[in-house]
């Protein structure tokens, strides 16, 4: 297809916007072979936080990975502080294009 009509389709995705106001989704799903929760969040920092990152950093040490102490919780404490300074609003999204 035409790389006009993807962002066209993939542009109006994202005007769909969330009926409860909160971030997440209905139901989990995955991303390639690996599981991917979607409890719904008040915020955008927090559902990325629990949901995403929080998600990766908790599989990532189940296969072994160690980060050096307090780098773990540091990461997350800065990233929260760049997402709460976003203001967005729940929308459909695709993150396994």
């Amino acid at each position: 297809g035409k790389p006009e009509v993807f962002a066209q389709k993939l542009a109006a995705m994202h005007q769909c916007t969330s009926s409860s106001g909160k971030f997440g989704w209905k139901m989990n799903n995955t991303i390639g072979a690996t599981f991917q929760p979607n409890v719904e969040t008040d915020t955008w920092s927090e559902f990325w936080d629990k949901y995403r990152l929080g998600h990766m950093l908790t599989l990532a040490k189940r296969e072994g990975a160690t980060f050096p102490n307090g780098m773990e919780d540091a990461l997350r404490e800065k990233v929260k502080l760049i997402l709460n300074t976003h203001e967005c609003v729940p929308s459909l999204v695709h993150g396994d294009l």
